[in-house]
C-alpha cells in the first residue's frame, strides 16, 4: 500500500529568500495547452482562509526578533474531494405531538424540499410550482444534455454513492428545468426573428413517437435544426426538434418578424429542404460547393487543384478582413475576390461548352451545384455581413450530435421540445 504523510506532524518552517528568488524568471517555453492553472483558474472553487497557529500580524519576527510581520500574499494548497455529482441532506425534523388532541406540530425545514412539480399528466407542462431544488435540476439538465451523461450512467453514479436518483427522478427535474426556461426560449425566439442574418442546418434525431410500431427508420424524417440569428451584433442560438425541417423551422420564426424591417438574410446549404416561405434573401455555403470538389481530388487531380487553389485566394482574402467593417469587407472582397470568382466561374462554364467535362460525372455535377447556385454562393460580394460559410452553424450542431450519439433517440416530442429549451 501507498505510504501518506500525517499532516499534522509537518512543523511550520520559516521562509528563507533562496539566492535564486530575485533572478528573471525565464519565459516558458511550454505550449499554452499545458494544463496548469493559477489560484484564479477556479471560480467555483471554495475558499477558506487559514490564519497561522502561532502567529499573528504586526508580531516581531521569531526568527530575527528585529523586523515585525505583515500580511503578504497567502501560500496556496489545493484540496479535491470526489464525491457524486448529486448530494443529498436529510432534515430529520422533530415532530411534537400531543396526546390530547393528537395535534402535531412539526420543526421548520432549514431546506426549502420539493414545492410541487409540473403537472405532466398528459405530457404537456401546465402552470404549477417549480421543483426548488433548482441547483440539483439544473446539473441533471447539464449533464443530460450538454455533456451527454444518460439517466441511466448518472443512476449508476449515485446508486454506488448511496444517494439514488433513479432515471425517472431525472426526468421530473429536467421538465423542472425546461418549464422554468421556457419563457426565456420563447423570447429569445421572438428576438430572432429580427435578425439581420440566419444560419440554419440539420442533424438527424430520432424520435420513438414517430416510428411506426417495429419500424425503423422513421415514417417522418425527423431531425433537429440549430438557427443562429445575428441580432444588432449579438448572436442568439435555438434548436427545434421535429419532423420540420430547417427551412420549415425558420419560416415559422419569421413569422412574427417586425414589419418594418428589411428582409433578413437566410445562410445556409444548396438543399431543397432549407426553401423559406417568408420573404428573405438566400446565401449559400460555400464550404458546401469546395467541399464537392474536395472528395474527388483523387480522380480529378488537376481540375480540383485549379478550383481549390482559386477558392483558397478567396478564403485567405477573408481572413485578412476580420477587424473590417461589414462594409470595409465588402469592398475588399469586390476588389479582390470578384475577379477570381468571375473567372472560376467562366471556366466552370467553359467546360461543359468545349466538352472537357463529362455533365454526369462526378465532377460534372460539382461543377453544375456550384453554376446553380453561383448568385447564392457569392452573396458576400453584394451586401455586406453576409458569411462565405455556415461554419458557425456547423459547429453549432455539435452539441445535438453528441447528445444523439449518448442517448441515441428521444422518446416523445414533449422530450425533444425539454431539450430543446435546455
Amino acid at each position: 500500500m501507498p505510504k501518506f504523510t500525517d499532516v499534522n506532524s509537518i512543523k511550520s518552517e520559516p521562509h528563507k529568500p533562496s539566492s535564486e528568488t530575485n533572478k528573471p524568471k525565464e519565459k516558458s517555453t511550454g505550449s499554452n495547452g499545458h494544463g496548469r492553472r493559477g489560484r484564479g483558474g477556479y471560480p467555483g472553487a471554495e475558499r477558506i482562509p487559514v490564519e497561522h497557529p502561532d502567529l499573528k500580524p504586526k508580531q516581531k519576527c521569531p526568527e530575527c526578533h528585529t523586523g515585525r510581520l505583515y500580511e503578504a500574499e497567502p501560500a496556496v494548497d489545493y484540496s479535491w474531494q470526489g464525491d457524486a455529482p448529486i448530494n443529498l441532506t436529510i432534515y430529520l425534523l422533530q415532530r411534537l405531538q400531543c396526546p390530547e388532541c393528537k395535534t402535531s406540530f412539526t420543526a421548520p425545514s432549514p431546506g426549502k424540499g420539493l414545492a410541487s412539480t409540473v403537472d405532466d399528466s398528459q405530457d404537456q407542462m401546465k402552470t404549477g410550482t417549480v421543483d426548488a431544488n433548482a441547483s440539483a435540476n439544473a446539473m441533471v439538465a447539464g449533464l443530460r444534455f450538454e455533456y451527454g451523461v444518460p439517466h441511466y450512467r448518472l443512476a449508476k453514479i449515485q446508486e454506488r454513492r448511496g444517494m439514488a436518483l433513479p432515471a425517472s427522478n431525472q426526468d421530473r427535474m429536467i421538465k423542472q428545468v425546461a418549464y422554468s426556461a421556457a419563457p426565456i426560449y420563447e423570447c429569445l425566439a421572438a428576438i430572432a426573428a429580427d435578425g439581420e442574418l440566419l444560419q440554419s442546418d440539420d442533424t438527424k434525431m430520432k424520435i420513438l413517437d414517430h416510428l411506426k410500431s417495429g419500424q425503423d427508420p422513421p415514417i417522418k424524417k425527423t431531425q433537429t435544426t440549430v438557427i443562429i440569428s445575428h441580432v444588432q451584433g449579438r448572436a442568439i442560438t435555438l434548436h427545434v426538434t421535429g419532423q420540420s425541417q430547417a427551412g420549415a423551422n425558420v419560416s415559422k420564426i419569421l413569422e412574427s418578424r417586425s414589419e418594418n424591417l428589411p428582409d433578413p438574410i437566410h445562410m445556409c446549404d444548396g438543399l431543397s429542404a432549407n426553401n423559406l416561405t417568408e420573404d428573405a434573401i438566400v446565401a449559400n455555403c460555400l464550404d458546401h460547393a469546395r467541399r464537392k470538389f474536395y472528395d474527388i481530388r483523387s480522380s480529378y487531380t488537376e481540375e480540383t487543384n485549379y478550383i481549390l487553389g482559386e477558392l483558397q485566394k478567396v478564403y485567405l482574402i477573408d481572413c485578412e478582413t476580420k477587424d473590417l467593417t461589414a462594409d470595409e469587407r465588402l469592398a475588399k472582397h469586390r476588389k479582390l475576390s470578384k475577379p477570381t470568382l468571375d473567372s472560376l466561374e467562366i471556366w466552370m462554364k467553359n467546360q461543359f461548352e468545349n466538352r472537357r467535362v463529362e455533365p454526369n460525372s462526378p465532377l460534372g455535377n460539382a461543377i453544375k451545384y456550384s453554376l446553380k447556385r453561383w448568385t447564392e454562393l457569392t452573396r458576400f460580394l453584394e451586401i455586406p455581413g453576409v458569411p462565405l460559410s455556415n461554419t458557425e452553424t456547423e459547429r453549432a450542431i455539435k452539441w445535438a450530435i453528441c447528445h444523439r450519439k449518448n442517448s441515441l433517440f428521444y422518446k416523445t416530442q414533449n422530450g425533444a421540445k425539454n431539450g430543446d429549451i435546455i
